[in-house]
């Protein structure tokens, strides 16, 4: 089966094709992925950017929040209340949720969007400081 799954925009739709080949992916979780020896001989086996697989699907099998998105299900806005709430976590509580891809799961956000508001130990870079005090949003970050 020969797939087209490339670079994609942010506005990209996905085919059905390649919905459907997220979703068999997907469905053969953490056993069927290491019987196949993992994502990397799955990316070949399907003539897939292992990369492009991995932003889809986490190393398990189930789809990220970025696979949901682009296979019909919303993902969440980032909030000044959610970025307060990871920030007070700490590296510890961060960690304990899975780091930062547990919690883009957690609050169904994007991990791309959410590591530009907090760093790996859950603090608030400037952009996330600026984003978490309401009164000091730039128009980007509307």
């Amino acid at each position: 089966m020969i797939n087209e799954l490339f670079l994609f925009s942010h506005n990209y739709r996905l085919s059905r094709t390649q919905v459907r080949l997220l979703k068999t992916i997907a469905s053969l979780g953490e056993e069927g992925i290491a019987k196949a020896s993992g994502l990397r001989k799955l990316s070949e086996q399907y003539n897939v950017n292992l990369t492009i697989l991995k932003s889809y699907l986490n190393k398990k099998g189930p789809l990220t929040v970025r696979g949901k998105r682009f296979s019909g299900h919303e993902s969440n806005m980032v909030t000044p209340e959610m970025l307060t709430k990871i920030a007070s976590l700490g590296a510890l509580g961060v960690a304990k949720a899975g780091g930062l891809t547990g919690i883009s799961e957690q609050f169904n956000v994007n991990l791309s969007t959410l590591k530009t508001y907090l760093d790996k130990n859950g603090a608030l870079t400037v952009r996330g400081c600026r984003r978490a005090c309401k009164g000091l949003w730039t128009k980007r970050d509307q």
